[in-house]
């Protein structure tokens, strides 16, 4: 999903027009020749067009920076967690460890023999 979000999906899509293209025009030209027209911007495929089209209507769909700024700022809040005051409630609690941690150790220290 996040890599959908960032946009590397065109990005992966481009990097395949570029293999195609290399492929493409090395069949006909030398290879620094080949990877000349592909490098360059004057000689798009049909793929490129599209992804071009494609990051044009993702960038347009994108939120202004103020904007996000706005709506980071909102979702950001801090949440407050309350904890019960009466600890001894927790001893009746299915789950008694949080009790059993929050005592001192037993002294001397029981040993494992």
């Amino acid at each position: 999903m996040l890599s959908l979000v960032m946009g590397l999906h065109w990005t992966v899509i481009q990097s395949a027009a570029f293999v195609g293209m290399v492929i493409r025009y090395s069949q006909t030209d030398s290879l620094p020749m080949a990877l000349s027209k592909t490098f360059d911007g004057l000689h798009p495929c049909s793929v490129c067009q599209w992804v071009k089209k494609g990051r044009e209507a993702d960038t347009k769909d994108k939120i202004p920076k103020s904007e996000m700024k706005q709506i980071l700022i909102l979702v950001l809040t801090p949440q407050l967690i309350f904890l019960p005051l009466d600890f001894e409630k927790l001893g009746s609690h299915p789950n008694s460890v949080a009790l059993q941690r929050s005592l001192a150790p037993p002294l001397p220290p029981p040993r494992f023999v």
